[in-house]
């Protein structure tokens, strides 16, 4: 049962140092706990440097701005990085307020999320010659 709660937010290794969580659907207080629970073991166990978080489609839930937060902060302590890809209108502005008191790093697509996360581990994505 813990294995398919899990498979509501997987956690992957996309290449050596970068991972990424897809995010669908209502994020309650249960769900963010087991998915800062995994991404934080995942983190641990890979020893991840960026973490990919992509929200695919609309992502609704009580006091998401700092859940997000929280994740971002608590990956941080781990010594890994967070960025948010597939930015959309309302968690943007839900995240606006917290500009303040922590960086926060998306971009409006995985393919520009992904670039970054490889050039902050020092590789890149170029077309063959």
């Amino acid at each position: 049962m813990a294995r398919l709660r899990s498979l509501g937010a997987p956690v992957f290794e996309l290449f050596p140092g970068v991972s990424a969580c897809f995010i669908m659907g209502a994020i309650n207080a249960e769900r963010f706990d087991a998915l800062l629970d995994t991404m934080l073991h995942h983190v641990e166990a890979k020893q991840t440097r960026v973490v990919i978080m992509d929200f695919p489609s609309a992502v609704e839930g009580d006091d998401l701005a700092n859940q997000i937060v929280r994740i971002i902060r608590s990956v941080r302590l781990l010594g890994a990085e967070c960025i948010i890809a597939d930015m959309q209108v309302a968690m943007a502005k839900a995240l606006e307020p917290h500009l303040g008191e922590i960086a926060i790093i998306s971009h409006n697509s995985m393919q520009r999320a992904l670039e970054d996360a490889l050039d902050r581990i020092g590789y890149e994505i170029r077309p063959k010659v």
